[in-house]
């Protein structure tokens, strides 16, 4: 799959091509799994058997500068960028550095 990084909107408004998730109702006719490389003017990934953490990873790498701190944080807060063992740690209400011997 190749693609711009970034267009520009009819008001001069740049925008990403690379989001986090698509608007309610959009019409997808590819999906993630189906997809083994992506390109943009800043790299090509290969995405395929990558985990969702690695490929947010892969992704933000191509995607348009002036969007990868927003990715980035979207993606941490979505828990793309935690390892589960510790979620199911901080759920049971035990600290990560308990969890992980960390002093």
């Amino acid at each position: 799959m190749a693609l711009h990084s970034a267009y520009t909107e009819k008001n001069g408004e740049l925008r990403s091509r690379i989001v986090p998730h698509l608007k309610t109702g959009s019409i997808v006719t590819i999906t993630r799994t189906d997809v083994m490389y992506a390109a943009t003017e800043y790299g090509v990934v290969c995405l395929r058997g990558k985990s969702m953490m690695e490929g947010a990873r892969a992704m933000i790498g191509i995607a348009h500068p002036d969007f990868r701190q927003e990715l980035i944080k979207y993606a941490k807060d979505v828990k793309y960028f935690v390892l589960p063992k510790y979620e199911e740690f901080e759920a049971e209400g035990v600290a990560v550095a308990e969890a992980t011997g960390a002093h």
